[in-house]
């Protein structure tokens, strides 16, 4: 399967707004001082509301995926092939940042 179409379906699958999501956008905001409930994540340029360090992101990335690999549930939700791996977990948190992660601070 060709990378682009990988990213369109995570992209459906995280439209719907599951439990987990919802967690991880929680943490993705408090990592950066936003309050969740303020951020309008029905914008298409949600992420560009805020800005994180290149350190605060790395540091959100092992995050993701020490929680990706240990629940098995946050897997099927987020992930398109919910393999307990910590490889593929450590991928998966990269890309959802790549693709839903803040924009980084200009230092």
């Amino acid at each position: 399967m060709e990378v682009k179409e990988l990213f369109r379906k995570l992209a459906e699958k995280i439209k719907t707004m599951g439990e987990h999501l919802i967690f991880i956008l929680k943490k993705m905001c408090d990592a950066v001082g936003a309050n969740y409930s303020f951020v309008n994540f029905k914008n298409e340029n949600w992420f560009m509301e805020y800005e994180w360090s290149d350190v605060e992101e790395q540091k959100f990335v092992d995050w993701l995926s020490d929680y990706l690999y240990s629940n098995a549930k946050a897997r099927r939700e987020i992930m398109l092939f919910p393999v307990k791996n910590k490889e593929r977990c450590k991928k998966t948190a990269s890309e959802f940042i790549f693709c839903y992660g803040w924009k980084t601070k200009n230092i």
